[in-house]
């Protein structure tokens, strides 16, 4: 919301709005936060600084307000948090929190702390064990909310491969949010732990959909948050699947060396036999052939995995082919590319929608490895069938780009060959 030339937020207006709805001038305003602070509220500044607090939140010159007053007017009012302050906690936004109470972060479990002193003091020596366990219990976050949340993971899993990025990555982030200002809420030790475990897998997605959008800042900033939140959470597949993007997103960006560390960081962490340490060791050997490491990289295709299956948090045989034909293009083995690209693509022939990007590069893989075994009519006929494909992406294009140059250096006089690379647009926007 906007006031004159300057940014107001909405919650501002909202307390307003309520409060002046109850009949309430701001000194009742003060009370009731006073009253709805219970234990805690002799930790609120005395009334004449709270009533100027109320008139400063009131008229926007603050644009965030810190996670306690946010609880204090949310009871006092009887709203729910998303309903009052629309625009999320302070750390999503990115903006500069009120202070004038000290650090928000950690002054609410403080004063909930403080406040259950004095209830323990009075109690019987056996029943504050019983007390503690109580508290240990308290939640304001429902199981239907965070089965929502879960839901929400599982569907971008599944529809990653098939929707366009302008289509998930702005509900994407609105769930991270979501998730992100649950953990300001009070949870039990098992609720906190499974957030952490959400916000990594979400952070993963959102990092693969900056990825394919070509924002490779922003895919790196949510690759190490998601691993964060995962060894945070000592959360072993999260954690693989965050090392699993950040190499990709590394080894996109021309920075192999950093990318074999994370593929290996991922690989220590996976849980053997899962779906993570198949992919990474995938991603272990196309980054080594891409450092120029020799054919002894190169393993056998795993006997465990699936032939070809759904899914952004999966690994296959189609993948590992479609891997070892990149891999063995970038240690100058156009014959050997040839044959896992034929592989590779046989099987995404099964169901050809399950994964696009992926059957695209493959599709471009053998087009480059058809131009450098001197076969110009298959390399165009590859290159046209690859573009055709939807679901554009950073890696396609630069993948198209390393077609078109390989086509240029392979037949610098092709009239055919000047003709498709105008055709394909290699010198357009990235999407």
């Amino acid at each position: 919301m906007v006031r004159g030339s300057a940014w107001f937020p909405e919650w501002a207006a909202l307390i307003r709005t309520q409060r002046k709805a109850r009949g309430w001038d701001v000194h009742t305003m003060a009370r009731q936060l006073r009253q709805a602070a219970g234990f805690e509220r002799d930790a609120l500044p005395d009334h004449d600084a709270l009533v100027r607090s109320i008139r400063r939140w009131e008229s926007g010159k603050i644009t965030v307000l810190s996670e306690r007053y946010r609880l204090l007017y949310c009871r006092a009012l009887s709203i729910d948090e998303p309903a009052l302050f629309p625009e999320g906690p302070a750390a999503i936004n990115g903006e500069e929190t009120d202070t004038e109470d000290g650090d928000p972060t950690n002054r609410r479990d403080a004063l909930r702390f403080a406040a259950l002193l004095p209830a323990l003091a009075s109690l019987p020596e056996d029943a504050e064990p019983r007390e503690f366990t109580r508290h240990s219990e308290e939640t304001d976050v429902g199981a239907a909310t965070l089965d929502q949340v879960r839901q929400a993971i599982a569907a971008y899993g599944t529809d990653y491969a098939t929707q366009p990025v302008s289509e998930l990555w702005e509900p994407a982030r609105q769930d991270r949010r979501r998730v992100a200002a649950l953990l300001q809420r009070r949870t039990t030790l098992r609720q906190r732990r499974d957030l952490y475990v959400d916000a990594a897998w979400l952070s993963t997605i959102l990092a693969w959909l900056a990825h394919d959008g070509g924002k490779q800042r922003t895919a790196l900033a949510y690759a190490h948050d998601a691993w964060r939140h995962a060894d945070e959470a000592e959360h072993a597949e999260t954690a693989a699947w965050a090392k699993d993007v950040e190499a990709t997103i590394l080894l996109y960006g021309n920075r192999p060396a950093e990318a074999l560390r994370a593929a290996r960081t991922g690989a220590a962490r996976a849980p053997a036999g899962g779906p993570a340490a198949a992919r990474l060791i995938s991603q272990t050997m196309r980054i080594s052939a891409r450092l120029g490491r020799g054919p002894g990289t190169l393993r056998s295709v795993p006997n465990h995995l699936p032939a070809h299956q759904a899914g952004l948090f999966s690994a296959d045989v189609a993948r590992f082919h479609s891997f070892a034909a990149t891999s063995y293009l970038w240690l100058g083995d156009p014959r050997s590319a040839e044959t896992h690209a034929k592989e590779a693509l046989d099987l995404y022939a099964s169901a050809p929608g399950i994964s696009p990007t992926r059957r695209t590069i493959t599709l471009l893989d053998l087009a480059i490895a058809k131009a450098q075994l001197r076969d110009l009519d298959g390399a165009l006929s590859l290159g046209a069938s690859a573009l055709q494909l939807s679901r554009p992406a950073s890696a396609v294009t630069d993948r198209s780009k390393d077609l078109g140059r390989v086509l240029g250096e392979s037949f610098p006089h092709s009239v055919q060959v000047k003709d498709w690379q105008a055709a394909s647009r290699l010198d357009g926007p990235r999407h």
